[in-house]
């Protein structure tokens, strides 16, 4: 019997090994990195080990910071539509690389403090973040699908889309920056991107609680500024600019909404005695087209342009706590 038990679990951790290194195989493929690509984990892999400036939040921050002084090292911890609550896990998660006194620059767009998320969106994101993190900062974690991601992905994937990766070679998608980074938005598409504001910002995430606040949004926002607080990081909270005609929508929804959307930083810049750099009707980008890949989004010309202005003005701001060159890095952070 003893021996009949030996072979079973000699067994059953060859066929582990088998499985495991499948799945080792697999996470080299470019069909399993190009889906890295498209939800924005493919970073994870190679994070820096030690950062002296990180920035949390939404794909506005995503595509705004990213150029670091030439000697700082940039972690850029947004993702798309990443709401409050993540912004607060990703600096649970990698906040052992931040240097004492590091920089932390929490991105707060309009929908920011109101942020109430459709069952839909969250759960068509929340896969991406066991990828990015570990079961204790995923909300409703599934531990056992968390477990077999980690272990192998193969556990996890439809057969077929495995063999297809084996079996097909595909090349290697362009990252986000080389894929649109230097694309210039054209004003001809006011009217559509206006519309998909209208849909995807206003209506989905913002009408469902305004004018008041979501409280578990602000609640996260306050766990962020806490968690900086304790571990002696310099919290800085940012808008990024936009164009005038993403202002506009706004603007036009509802009169209250900016007077509401200021009264909320208003309260965490009070609370917490934190800076707030606000960008967002900056005339220097109000109505360069040239500066964005779309209605909201800053390209990369925008990007190093925005970031030049902000390593001048946090050491305008932090003094000796900012002692870094305004020279830009060359290379910037590519957040795929």
């Amino acid at each position: 019997m003893k021996g009949f038990l030996t072979k079973c679990l000699a067994l059953l951790l060859a066929a582990a090994a088998c499985v495991y290194l499948l799945g080792m195989a697999y996470r080299g493929t470019n069909a399993y990195r190009n889906g890295r690509l498209a939800d924005e984990t493919e970073r994870f892999t190679h994070l820096p080990e030690r950062a002296d400036i990180a920035v949390v939040g939404s794909s506005h921050g995503m595509l705004a910071f990213l150029y670091p002084p030439e000697d700082a090292v940039l972690l850029n911890l947004c993702m798309s539509a990443q709401i409050p609550q993540y912004d607060l896990r990703m600096l649970r998660e990698h906040g052992d690389r931040l240097a004492p006194g590091a920089v932390v620059i929490v991105t707060v767009s309009y929908i920011t403090p109101f942020w109430t998320e459709p069952e839909a969106n969250f759960l068509w994101k929340q896969g991406r973040y066991y990828d990015a993190l570990s079961a204790p900062n995923i909300i409703d974690v599934d531990w056992t699908d968390w477990a077999l991601r980690r272990f192998s992905p193969v556990l996890t994937t439809d057969i077929h889309t495995v063999l297809g990766a084996f079996l097909k070679d595909v090349p290697l998608s362009p990252t986000q920056n080389e894929a649109s980074g230097h694309r210039t938005f054209d004003p001809a598409s006011i009217p559509e991107d206006q519309a998909r504001v209208r849909n995807d910002h206003i209506d989905a995430l913002i009408a469902p609680t305004f004018p008041e606040c979501s409280s578990e949004a602000m609640e996260a926002l306050e766990g962020a500024l806490d968690l900086c607080r304790e571990r002696g990081w310099q919290a800085v909270l940012v808008t990024p600019p936009y164009l005038e005609a993403y202002n506009d929508v706004f603007s036009q929804w509802s009169g209250d909404l900016y007077p509401r959307f200021y009264h909320y930083v208003g309260e965490l810049t009070e609370k917490y005695g934190v800076p707030y750099l606000d960008y967002s009707h900056d005339p220097d980008f109000a109505q360069r087209y040239d500066l964005y890949k779309d209605i909201d989004h800053l390209n990369l010309d925008g990007a190093r342009i925005l970031d030049q202005r902000l390593w001048s003005d946090l050491k305008d701001l932090l003094g000796e706590g900012f002692p870094f060159s305004e020279e830009l890095s060359d290379v910037p952070f590519d957040a795929n």
